[in-house]
């Protein structure tokens, strides 16, 4: 598996004004200067605001565990459920942009 550059996480997320929320990178991974405001992952407005940030906030964790857990599942998955295995592929190659 090839790996893509993204924020390094843990992420983090709060309220930041009018019931939005916002997902950040740790302290030591922000870019202050950056003229694009590259401090912040994601804006998150609307009535699922709070979820979708938390949801968010969860991916770099998330995509390593979904790495570990195809590479553990690869060897007892290969030959009786090839299924799943291609499915948890999907969604790391999908989480990759590959």
């Amino acid at each position: 598996m090839k790996k893509t550059s993204y924020t390094p996480g843990p992420w983090n997320y709060e309220e930041w004004e009018d019931g939005q929320w916002e997902v950040e990178p740790p302290i030591d991974q922000q870019r202050i200067g950056d003229p694009c405001g590259g401090y912040k992952i994601a804006n998150c407005p609307g009535p699922q605001a709070q979820a979708n940030a938390r949801l968010i906030a969860a991916a770099p964790e998330m995509l390593e565990m979904l790495q570990r857990l195809f590479r553990i599942m690869s060897v007892d998955y290969a030959k009786t459920r090839p299924d799943v295995l291609e499915q948890v592929n999907g969604l790391i190659q999908k989480a990759l942009g590959e």
